[in-house]
């Protein structure tokens, strides 16, 4: 399988007309026919079928067409990754998670700019897994994360920059909104919304195992990630028990402080051999704006 055969191959799923693909790749119709034939022979199955003058992706086509533009995209993307690198400074690689709000993210790239402006900032959104992992290996430069994650990690070094706290978020409206506090006991005859076992980071498994023991009379929903849990909450599909940091402001939730005693603690970690400034100054930055220097 080439990139070539999928350029064609995208390009008349596009188009559902062989010849227009071609004008569009620059190609002979023909050279882009081969291509095509070339690809279904490869995987084994007919991409497309003829129904009376015109082309039609068969289920096989439709399921590999996005596959196969992904991998076009990250071709490209680091095609363009590797022409920057050519041309600018050096690079500092930040793992992060998306669903975790970093407030004053703004606040340590300005203070990060000042102290390396010759520096430029790749960000990478990784499982707390991956981030490990990619730390481990010297793939990134720094991550964010909870402590907990790095705490049976030999090689890395961790600065904390801020705690939270657990809170059960429920809809606005709903029977708990006026608590002043939640306790297990609380929860009883709730629909509650877990993540599942993939995506759960190690502070929330304790958290969620309480609730397993603790909550008997429950039913179960489970999300991939907060990003989709808030959304599951507004929509009536559930109240679930999360860390306040991953929680975005919004009028359609209520936030209220669950009683366990399980914390959390989130920072930042880096390989403890880097020496370099690099490094050494975007640590700085994050403790500065944290003000835990």
């Amino acid at each position: 399988m080439t990139l070539q055969q999928l350029r064609c191959f995208t390009a008349v799923a596009k188009n559902l007309n062989f010849r227009r693909a071609a004008e569009q790749l620059y190609i002979s119709q023909p050279a882009v026919t081969r291509q095509v034939q070339l690809l279904e022979a490869e995987l084994g199955v007919p991409l497309f079928q003829r129904v009376q003058r015109h082309i039609v992706l068969t289920d096989a086509g439709r399921n590999f067409y996005s596959d196969a533009v992904d991998i076009l995209d990250r071709v490209e993307f680091a095609r363009q990754r590797a022409k920057q690198a050519a041309v600018s400074g050096p690079t500092l690689h930040i793992g992060c998670e998306s669903s975790i709000q970093i407030y004053r993210l703004p606040q340590i790239y300005a203070l990060y700019r000042q102290a390396c402006p010759e520096v430029f900032i790749s960000n990478t959104e990784v499982t707390h897994t991956e981030r490990r992992e990619l730390l481990a290996s010297g793939q990134l430069d720094a991550a964010f994360m909870s402590r907990i994650c790095v705490s049976d990690t030999v090689g890395l070094s961790y600065a904390s920059l801020f705690h939270g706290h657990f809170c059960c978020v429920v809809p606005v409206g709903h029977r708990l909104a006026e608590y002043p506090t939640l306790s297990s006991r609380d929860l009883e005859g709730e629909v509650l919304i877990l993540l599942d076992a993939v995506h759960c980071p190690p502070e929330m498994d304790a958290i969620q195992a309480q609730l397993l023991r603790e909550c008997r009379n429950v039913t179960l929903n489970f999300s991939g990630s907060s990003l989709y849990t808030v959304p599951m909450i507004e929509g009536g599909l559930g109240i679930a028990v999360m860390p306040n940091f991953v929680c975005p402001a919004s009028d359609k939730i209520r936030l209220i402080p669950f009683e366990t005693e399980s914390d959390i603690e989130y920072g930042i970690a880096w390989h403890s051999g880097d020496p370099s400034d690099k490094v050494r100054k975007f640590i700085h930055a994050a403790r500065t704006a944290y003000g835990t220097l």
